[in-house]
Order: C-alpha cells, then sequence, then structure tokens
C-alpha cells in the first residue's frame, strides 16, 4: 500500500507543479470539459464537472478501431481486466478495479442486461456486437446509490444511436481466417418527429479449438439485432421503443486442456424498453421507463468417441421486468434535485442434469423496491459536489442503504481538474445462490466501501491530456462457496487497491495517440491470497494516423501482467502482450476496403488457463453507403 502511495504522489505532483503554463496557453473560457454523459449522475454533465472516473468511448472510435464487439472496446480501458475462456464466443467477464464479474452492472439505454440466471447475476461479454451503438459510457466506482444492486464495481452504459436527418443505409461484408464470414447492415434516419435506426449482423466462423491440447475445431454463430424507434410527442417531450437481440451458437470443449467434439451452447438475449421523457417546465423535467430483459442458456454433451460416459443437458432462463421514474428540479440556480423510484422483479429456472444426477429449480421471482435522492450544486462557477442517498427493499433479505458523496473542482486557468469520491454499495443475492442445490435462503447482500481521488489536466492548449488517480474498495459479507457443507454463505473478505492513469495526445491533425496504465493490489483478507485473473499491472495504447484523406489506420495494444489463475494462488498466467491492426480505405465516396487483424504478432497466450485465444487472424471487407 506505501509503494502504491508514493507512485501516486510522484505523479500528482508532476501533474499539479509541471511548469507548462506558457505552453498552455489556456485562458477562461477556452478549456475542453471533456464528453457530456449521462451514467455517473443520470443526467447530463460535463466529464470535468462529474466527481465520478469516467471512461467514454465514441461510435467513431469503434468505427476507426474496426472493434466489432463491446469486449474488444474494453480492453484498452484503465480499470478494466478482462477473462475470457477461448475465443469466439468463449464466456468472457469483466474485472472492473479488481471487484467481481458480478459487482459490474451492464446497461443498454439504462436497460440492466446481467443475466438473472447466472450464478452471481454476472453479464458474458461473448455475444455483445457493437451494433448501432452510439458510445460507451464506463463509470467506475461504486454506483449502488444510483443504480441499485450489481454496481459495487461500477456501470457500463451503452448508449445507441438515435437516427437523424435524412435516410442513410450501409452494408458491410467480410470474410477471413478460420472460415469466417460476416454481413452487416443498418438504416437511420428521421421524418418529421419520427426518427429510427436499426441494424443486423451475422457472423459465421469455423472457429479454433479452446482447448489448449485440443485439435478439433469449435465454430461459432452470431446473429444480433439492435433498433431505436422515437417520436417526439412535442417539442418538449419524447417517447422511445429500444430493442436489441442476439441469438449465439457455439461449440464448446469438455473443460480446459480437454477437446469434446459434439459438445454445445447456445445463447439468446433480448431486451425491450419504451421509455419517455418530458421537460414540464425551464426547471423540471422527468422520465419514466418500462423495460423486459430475457437470457436463455441451452448446453448439450452426449456421449462421443472421445467420452463415452458423457450425458449432460441443462437449460437456464432468467427474465428481468422493471418500471422506474426519476424526477430533475432545479431548486436554486446552484442546486439541482434528483429523486426517483423503481421496482424490480426478477425470474430464474434452472433444469440441469448430467447421468443420473438433477438439480431442478422451479421458477423462482424476487421483488425490488428502489428510492433514491441526489442533490447536485455548483458551488461556485468551477466547483460542484453530489451526495446521493438509496433504500432498495428486497424481498428476501429486506433493506439496503447506500450512500455516495463527489466533488470535482476545475481549474480554467490551467485547465486543471480534482476528483474525490466515497461511497458504499451492495449486491443482492442472485437466484441461484438463494434457491439452487446449493443455495442458501438466508443469505444476505455483498457490502462495499470505496473512495477514490484523481487528478486530470489539459497541455499544450489541449492538445495532450493527463490524468492519474488512486481508488481503494472494501469487500465484505461476500457470497462465496463453502466447501466444508457445500452451501453458498455471506463469508467472503476482500480489499483492492491501486492506481489508473490515462494520456490522451493530439500530434497532429491527422495523428493522435492514447494510452492507459492501472496498477492494481488485491487481498483475500480471509486467506492472505491475492485474487485471480486481476493482473497487477495493465497497459493499453491506440494509436490513430489519418495517412491521408481516403485512407485511416488504426493500432492498438493491450498488455497484461502475471496474474492467479485461481484464488488459492496455485496457478500462474503468464504476461502478454498483444496487437490489433485495422487499415481502412475509401476508394470512392460511398465504399470502402478495410483490413483487420487480431494478434498481429501471432502471440500465443491465455486469460483462463487451458483456453487458448486466437492466433494472428486476419479478415478483409467492404463497406457500402447509400
Amino acid at each position: 500500500m506505501i509503494r502504491i502511495k508514493k507512485i501516486l504522489i510522484g505523479m500528482l505532483l508532476f501533474l499539479l507543479f509541471i511548469n507548462a503554463e506558457r505552453a498552455l496557453g489556456a485562458q477562461e473560457g477556452q478549456y475542453n470539459l471533456g464528453d457530456v454523459l449521462v451514467s455517473a449522475t443520470r443526467t447530463p454533465q460535463y466529464e470535468a464537472r462529474t466527481g465520478s472516473a469516467v471512461t467514454v468511448i465514441s461510435g467513431r472510435e469503434l468505427e476507426r478501431g474496426g472493434k466489432e464487439t463491446v469486449l474488444e472496446a474494453l480492453k484498452n480501458v484503465a480499470g478494466i481486466s478482462i477473462s475470457q475462456s477461448g475465443s469466439l464466443g468463449g464466456a468472457a467477464y469483466v474485472y472492473m478495479r479488481g471487484a467481481k464479474p458480478g459487482h459490474t452492472l451492464v446497461l443498454i439505454d439504462g436497460m440492466e442486461i446481467n443475466d438473472p440466471a447466472s450464478v452471481d447475476r454476472s453479464f458474458n461479454f461473448a455475444h455483445l456486437t457493437t451494433d448501432n451503438i452510439e458510445r460507451i459510457e464506463i463509470v467506475r466506482g461504486p454506483q449502488s446509490t444510483l443504480y441499485g444492486s450489481d454496481a459495487i464495481g461500477g456501470v457500463i452504459n451503452i448508449i445507441t444511436k438515435k437516427g437523424s436527418g435524412e435516410p442513410k443505409a450501409a452494408v458491410e461484408f467480410e470474410t477471413g481466417s478460420h472460415k469466417t464470414q460476416r454481413r452487416f447492415g443498418t438504416v437511420s434516419g428521421s421524418n418529421g418527429r419520427l426518427n429510427y435506426s436499426a441494424s443486423v449482423s451475422r457472423s459465421v466462423s469455423a472457429g479454433i479449438s479452446r482447448a489448449s491440447d485440443g485439435k478439433e475445431n469449435d465454430g461459432y454463430k452470431n446473429l444480433s439485432f439492435a433498433s431505436r424507434l422515437g417520436m417526439e410527442l412535442s417539442e418538449e417531450s419524447e417517447i422511445f421503443f429500444i430493442t436489441r437481440y442476439t441469438d449465439a451458437e457455439m461449440d464448446i470443449d469438455d473443460g480446459a486442456y480437454n477437446d469434446d467434439p459434439n459438445y454445445t451452447a447456445d445463447s439468446k438475449q433480448l431486451g425491450a424498453k419504451l421509455g419517455f421523457n418530458q421537460k414540464l417546465s425551464d426547471v423540471w423535467d422527468y422520465s419514466a421507463g418500462l423495460y423486459y430483459a430475457n437470457q436463455e442458456r441451452k448446453n448439450r454433451d452426449l456421449a462421443d468417441s472421445v467420452d463415452t460416459a458423457d450425458d449432460l443437458e441443462d437449460k437456464y432462463v432468467g427474465d428481468n421486468r422493471k418500471v422506474e421514474t426519476q424526477h430533475n428540479v432545479l431548486l436554486f440556480e446552484s442546486l439541482t434535485q434528483t429523486v426517483g423510484f423503481e421496482y424490480e422483479q426478477e425470474s430464474a429456472e434452472f433444469d440441469y442434469r448430467s447421468g443420473s444426477f438433477t438439480d431442478r429449480i422451479d421458477r423462482k421471482t424476487v421483488d425490488t423496491q428502489g428510492y433514491y435522492t441526489q442533490s447536485q450544486w455548483r458551488i461556485k462557477e468551477n466547483l460542484s459536489a453530489v451526495f446521493g442517498i438509496r433504500i432498495d427493499d428486497h424481498a428476501r433479505f429486506g433493506k439496503a442503504t447506500t450512500y455516495k458523496a463527489s466533488t470535482a473542482y476545475f481549474i480554467p486557468r490551467s485547465a486543471t481538474y480534482l476528483k474525490a469520491n466515497i461511497g458504499t454499495g451492495f449486491k443482492a443475492p442472485s437466484l441461484y445462490q438463494l434457491y439452487s442445490s446449493y443455495g442458501n435462503a438466508g443469505l444476505t447482500a455483498d457490502k462495499s466501501n470505496s473512495y477514490d481521488f484523481s487528478l486530470g489536466r489539459d497541455f499544450f492548449g489541449n492538445r495532450m491530456f493527463c490524468s492519474a488517480g488512486y481508488f481503494f474498495n472494501n469487500f465484505k459479507d461476500m457470497i462465496d462457496f463453502d466447501l466444508s457443507d457445500w452451501k453458498y454463505k455471506n463469508i467472503g473478505h476482500a480489499q483492492t487497491a491501486g492506481i489508473e492513469t490515462e494520456t490522451k495526445l493530439k500530434i497532429s491533425e491527422d495523428l493522435t495517440l492514447a494510452g492507459n496504465y492501472t496498477y492494481l493490489k488485491t487481498k483475500d483478507k480471509d486467506t492472505g491470497n491475492e485474487l485471480g485473473r486481476r493482473p497487477e499491472h495493465k497497459a493499453g495504447m491506440a494509436l490513430n494516423w489519418q495517412v491521408f484523406q481516403p485512407l485511416n489506420m488504426d493500432i492498438s495494444a493491450n498488455y497484461a501482467g502475471r496474474r492467479w489463475d485461481n484464488n488459492t494462488n496455485t496457478q500462474r498466467l503468464k504476461q502478454y502482450c498483444t496487437v490489433d491492426y485495422f487499415l481502412n480505405y475509401k476508394f470512392v465516396p460511398h465504399a470502402q476496403l478495410f483490413l483487420k487483424v487480431i494478434n498481429l504478432f501471432d502471440k500465443k497466450y491465455h486469460d483462463v488457463r487451458g483456453f487458448d485465444n486466437l492466433e494472428r487472424t486476419a479478415y478483409l471487407g467492404i463497406r457500402g453507403e447509400f
């Protein structure tokens, strides 16, 4: 811990006291407040005036980098590490600031898509494409005050594109290694008060063997559809309907290292949200939403030539329904008060059979009501503070109260900001942890208390931005599996702490460079071990170069240091660095060719012991716009 603090203090002093005022040339009113985002406070707010640590990935960045899945985009974000059991559909989870995968809440336009039927209600990123995405907002640190359960580590909110202007359409055709084929189409526009956007994609690949010692390729198919339909009822109100559907089929293997020629898995995800926004007056606006999300997973593994004893079939179905409303009132010129209410009902059913062993749970349902309020002060022109409190009433374990306080101070003259946060979080037990054969109906919620602070500064007239921050999380009463009686219990205690740094440099009008580094220390307070699959050192870099007007090149590199594959610290994963390359050439005004190379230098690496990731893989495609 002392080492972390010394490194951090050095970074902050460098950023704060470096003598670059003359080069800056920053004058009052000529500074960059960053992106406008909504996830940190659930109201539109500039990044520099938001106390939370945030990263925004724009749709343009996704296109310039050739990112076809959200997982690809998240790999290069500070504070996030990825664990995937093989490539092309292998189960993929996010660890934010060292928290568990189930401690990160994933949203699409505010709609929760975490899986109610998974063991810890985490979200599997393996099949989520970037189709029809306007931007991705990542808010790190506890966000339970605004979002309730599952937001202990942070929130990832995916914002859908809103159509505008004349009708536009585009199609893509792509082919490449491992007999991969991808087709993509999109349309968007507006007509009077109506706006629309929709996209559909279909990917098919023969794949590689996920098992490290395997020889049989594991195929993958993905069909995805996303849409947004909006109607302006008046100049001050809008109603919209959002849908997203994914149907994925994949061949999988019989665990680490072991091939299996007929083990298959299917995953279907459906989300639909009806939303309404209205500005009632200059000082009062409100929103309301109703949504339904469903996830269904099936696995099947029968006897084959490799293992004549195989006999497994299972099915997991989870549903999530929510009604929510939020009001924002400008009480004074310097104070905005937000109040909200949510009613959520999640359901799940499980049917597992392996030989003569069965674990069947008929449909189980649990309700949660959440009430929250948040005060946003503009104490001075460049000083803001936020305080929020929330009460959730869970049908099984009762009430949970969380709070969050944050502040942001922006210094225009030197284009510098300082941020600080402190807050608590909770995570309700999943339906599997409550009701499966290993469940415990007496479980209570995971709890956390956290704080972070950071400093950022623009240099050279907004051409370079640097930031550094420190975070600390304390998790207690976490739900872990107790091997003594094979039941889930509130027995886990852990701490994570670290440093996040980010740099963005605009070298010229045509060349930009971005980088980030995360230093993470984790500790299981019961055993003294480090937490598995969280690298101590993690870094990312992205370079984009408009070589000349029709030709754009994007190179991204990701480094993950050594880490344990398990919490018992007996199996170590090696460090690795991979480089991806994307080249886009617009040979006529409405058509372009692109080349994408994943793992350019053919690095052999593993996120999970015994499961291979893609070797050097290339794709060639063409895109037409109308």
